[in-house]
């Protein structure tokens, strides 16, 4: 007999990380960034899209501007309407946010369980 198996939402970004996270001057819009990375699913399996923590923190890392973006807000072009990343696949994002000011020294995005 077979079993099914399902794994939860929660422990599903576990599988998932970040690569090649880069944030650059928007080339077209003023006090603005891009924020350009890779979402990488290490699982042999299909994973829900996570929603994507994004903050930005000055030199003693006090908190500036913290943002999250769900799956619909980058999930574009060809990969629209999809909501899980295929498995060993990795997928670019890009992101378009306000600048939050030349204080803003360190940044990261995280990844957790789009809700």
């Amino acid at each position: 007999s077979k079993i099914e198996c399902q794994l939860s939402e929660e422990n599903s970004v576990k599988y998932l990380r970040t690569e090649n996270l880069v944030v650059h001057s928007h080339p077209t819009v003023d006090n603005a960034l891009v924020i350009d990375a890779l979402i990488v699913n290490d699982a042999a399996f299909n994973l829900p899209y996570p929603s994507l923590n994004v903050t930005f923190s000055d030199i003693n890392d006090n908190i500036i501007a913290k943002r999250t973006f769900n799956p619909k807000e980058y999930v574009k072009g060809e990969l629209a309407g999809e909501n899980r990343l295929p498995g060993h696949r990795q997928v670019h994002i890009s992101l378009a946010i306000k600048d939050p000011g030349a204080n803003a020294t360190n940044y990261s995005l995280t990844l957790q369980p789009a809700s």
